[in-house]
């Protein structure tokens, strides 16, 4: 009888496993872009097949260069960390055709030092083009689930988003896009926070902190010829604050193939937001006409209000917004923020603010501050 009991237990269990895919464990911080071995993260996230990765280490995953990540039917948990949990810096993820993707209580802080290492090695004041800048980048993804994650630091978009359908973005924090001219192909201060394009998307409860605009911008763009997808992105219940041109925006007409758009419908929502500006000409929302306007352009707006200071926020969200499981110091001084209404100028780097804090628990500024406040 046991041993039937445990035959049937033993399958039963490996019908589950089948089910939810490899369990796969990362445990090295370092990065081998030639020949990544098992336990690293690069190695993780390029095999096939569905996959859960966990992790049995803590601190910075310092990335090389960008990963590319092809095959979807992942499940990348950083609660499953210890102390502190995980950061992952110096090399952007690019998701392509990957699609039941879900990153949940994960840091991606690019910061300027793989791309200054770059830009001196190839001799150049600026980068050429504008691939591997981003924190996190997705194309043509379907399912993803995006939650309780912290994107700071990128030289330029902390999120870009093209052709997803889909796409669920909560409870993020999106703060300190870098604006430094040397880290961007072009422009001045670029530092930017979210652009979407071409997809289905819903950011709900998201922290936007510290930056110049798009935060989010969703644009009637990236439709591909014969393409049926229906555009719809809303942003709903997110506070932005500090925000030096706009808080959100979209664009009222095609930039690229107009042909391709001629009979799609693009449906922008912002609704419930509350808007913070670091000064009275900044606007919450705004339209972007240079490209004309597309008829099937229509924009939803209610429930936004705007103020000069945080004091008038209410998100009682916030206090479990980001990497929340173990907060890390670069988020509690961003907290600490917008809980004082304290605005900043553009950050050029991060070393201007620390750069990466422990995750062993070692140094914490700001964090107890915060902690006291939502006891």
């Amino acid at each position: 009888m046991r041993t039937w009991l445990a035959a049937v237990l033993l399958f039963a269990s490996s019908l589950i496993a089948s089910a939810a895919g490899r369990v796969l464990v990362v445990d090295r911080l370092d990065d081998d872009t030639r020949k990544p071995v098992p336990g690293m993260l690069r190695w993780a996230l390029t095999q096939k097949g569905a996959r859960t990765v966990k992790f049995s280490v803590s601190g910075d995953i310092r990335l090389k260069s960008t990963i590319s990540v092809r095959h979807g039917g992942l499940v990348m948990d950083g609660s499953t960390a210890p102390d502190r949990g995980v950061c992952i810096r110096g090399g952007s993820l690019e998701f392509e055709g990957a699609d039941r993707v879900t990153l949940r209580y994960l840091r991606f802080r690019l910061g300027d030092e793989t791309l200054l290492r770059r830009l001196r090695a190839e001799k150049r004041k600026r980068p050429s083009g504008s691939h591997g800048l981003d924190c996190l980048n997705f194309v043509e993804c379907d399912d993803v689930r995006l939650e309780h994650c912290s994107l700071s630091w990128s030289c330029d978009e902390l999120l870009s988003i093209v052709r997803c359908q889909n796409m669920l973005v909560s409870d993020c924090i999106f703060s300190e896009p870098l604006g430094d001219a040397k880290l961007h192909p072009y422009g001045e201060e670029h530092a930017f926070a979210v652009n979407a394009s071409a997809s289905t998307l819903l950011m709900q409860r998201c922290l936007f902190a510290h930056y110049v605009m798009r935060g989010p911008q969703f644009e009637a763009n990236d439709l591909g010829r014969g393409d049926s997808r229906r555009v719809k992105m809303s942003a709903m219940d997110c506070v932005m604050f500090d925000y030096k041109h706009s808080g959100s925006r979209y664009t009222t007409g095609v930039e690229n193939h107009p042909r391709n758009a001629k009979d799609a419908t693009f449906d922008f929502a912002f609704k419930d937001n509350q808007y913070v500006a670091r000064n009275s000409e900044a606007k919450a929302i705004e339209a972007v006409t240079k490209h004309g306007r597309h008829p099937g352009v229509r924009m939803v707006s209610s429930g936004n209000a705007v103020s000069q200071t945080a004091s008038d926020v209410r998100a009682p969200w916030l206090d479990t917004v980001g990497c929340s499981h173990q907060r890390d110091a670069a988020d509690g001084r961003i907290l600490d923020d917008v809980f004082d209404s304290r605005f900043r100028d553009t950050l050029r780097s991060q070393s201007r603010v620390g750069g990466w804090p422990p995750l062993d628990g070692s140094e914490r500024p700001g964090l107890l501050r915060f902690l006291a406040r939502i006891r």
